[in-house]
């Protein structure tokens, strides 16, 4: 299965599975890109991973993460999500 265009997201849908790539923080990004919300495990800019996440009403990416002190949604701000696909169904 090829991944979605990120722009075609059903906002009727939950999470997704989304294909991430790591960008380089701009100056505007700090100090909380310091944090850097969404663990991409050893990850560096240009890598991709594939992670779970959905968009809200006005186009923005949320990805799930951490930063330290509990799991969380991130914004994916450091992040560029090339495609989605639904999650696995569940197996009876």
């Amino acid at each position: 299965m090829g991944w979605n265009d990120p722009k075609e997201y059903d906002l009727s849908d939950d999470a997704v599975q989304v294909l991430c790539e790591v960008t380089q923080p701009k100056t505007s990004d700090f100090p909380r890109a310091c944090e850097m919300p969404i663990s991409s495990g050893d990850h560096g800019v240009g890598d991709r991973f594939v992670s779970i996440g959905w968009r809200d009403d006005e186009g923005d990416w949320y990805v799930a993460g951490w930063d330290m002190m509990q799991d969380c949604w991130g914004d994916a701000r450091c992040y560029i999500v090339h495609g989605w696909q639904p999650l696995a169904a569940k197996s009876t």
